[in-house]
């Protein structure tokens, strides 16, 4: 909540549990601070299908060296929030990072396996530096523009040095 900080000690997995009745229907809601030490994992125990809600910043977010899996939208940033992503891993998630009506920073982030590894909406600009893009269908999705080459990627204002791993 406001005014709470959570600091996950290094190398903490954090896992969304099952309930027979909701499935895996959770989220992190940030309103206060998230920090994530180097070498969290958030994501849920089973490998199976279904996906849990992600991490939604409302607050703010320190995340170094963290990795997020398996879930509908690693993170969501929106407005008014301030996120720090660098050096993270987004993986296997349906959007790896979902940007609303905010200028987000992603630096050095893997974006892997992800059904959209950047989804920004309109009206929204992310400003991604040197991350890596693997096996995503869509890398990255504008809100005006659609679906970017690697190359529109890095003419975008504020992006550049962003490769295609795959």
């Amino acid at each position: 909540p406001p005014g709470i900080t959570l600091t996950t000690a290094p190398n903490t997995d954090v896992q969304a549990s099952y309930h027979p009745e909701h499935g895996y229907n959770y989220n992190i809601l940030v309103q206060g601070t998230l920090n994530a030490e180097t070498g969290s994992n958030f994501g849920i125990l089973d490998n199976v299908l279904e996906k849990w809600k992600g991490i939604d910043i409302e607050g703010e977010a320190n995340l170094f060296n963290v990795k997020i899996e398996d879930a509908v939208r690693g993170i969501t940033v929106i407005q008014g929030s301030n996120a720090v992503i660098d050096s993270c891993t987004l993986t296997n998630n349906i959007a790896g990072i979902h940007v609303l009506k905010t200028n987000q920073l992603l630096h050095a982030t893997e974006f892997s396996n992800n059904i959209y590894g950047v989804k920004e909406e309109k009206g929204t600009s992310a400003q991604v530096t040197d991350c890596i893009f693997i096996n995503n269908i869509f890398d990255y999705y504008h809100g005006t523009l659609t679906r970017l080459t690697m190359e529109e990627i890095n003419n975008l204002p504020g992006c550049q040095g962003n490769t295609n791993g795959g």
